[in-house]
């Protein structure tokens, strides 16, 4: 299956970083969780450096390697009962330049998560939905969910056996610099969530054994 370009121009951060043509992106960790992650072009030159505050949390910056410029602040707020929150901050300008509501969804087959946002732009709600498989090495990104005929815009894969390196393919029209964002942000939280699970699963086996 490949991307498909909106049939509008999806154009949340900055219109220079809508792609005209496909364009594709390497995403680097070594382990998980990880509290920096790298971002390559497609010739595998890191571009971005994304950093989190802590091994556990949420805040994010992203930084200009070629400048060393830090370019934008991400901040995540967890809810027990409703939607997390989420925020992107223009760290030159000060100001918050795109808001989120984050929910999961999960299903037999595979692990589920819905961004619901207002674009600024169009003035109009929209969502994105995350689509992991259930080994986790693949995901696919829906312009609006699948089942109401969202369009893939984006989609991912491990290409590593070593290592965690995921190739990411985004669609025409869409603005890079948000995508890459938003990706990163919940592939974070759903290997963090994972990781976790497995912990606290492998310390009720070590309790039940003991």
């Amino acid at each position: 299956m490949t991307v498909t370009s909106p049939n509008e121009e999806l154009c949340i951060i900055d219109s220079k970083y809508v792609n005209e043509k496909e364009s594709l992106y390497y995403l680097k960790f070594d382990y998980i969780p990880r509290t920096e992650y790298l971002l390559q072009d497609s010739n595998h030159n890191d571009i971005f450096k994304i950093t989190y505050s802590g091994l556990c949390t949420y805040d994010t910056i992203f930084k200009d390697i070629k400048s060393g410029q830090e370019l934008y602040k991400c901040e995540r707020k967890e809810h027990l009962t409703k939607s997390n929150e989420f925020k992107i901050k223009d760290i030159e300008k000060d100001e918050t330049i795109f808001e989120a509501k984050i929910s999961k969804k999960n299903s037999l087959t595979h692990y589920k998560y819905l961004v619901t946002f207002t674009n600024k732009v169009t003035g109009k709600d929209e969502s994105l939905e995350f689509v992991f498989s259930f080994s986790g090495q693949e995901c696919k990104v829906y312009y609006g969910e699948k089942k109401k005929e969202g369009k893939l815009i984006c989609q991912s894969s491990n290409i590593s056996k070593t290592a965690y390196e995921n190739k990411i393919e985004i669609a025409s029209n869409v603005d890079t610099m948000f995508m890459l964002i938003i990706y990163n942000e919940i592939v974070h939280s759903h290997y963090l969530e994972n990781a976790t699970m497995q912990g606290v699963a492998l310390a009720s086996t070590i309790s039940i054994m003991s």
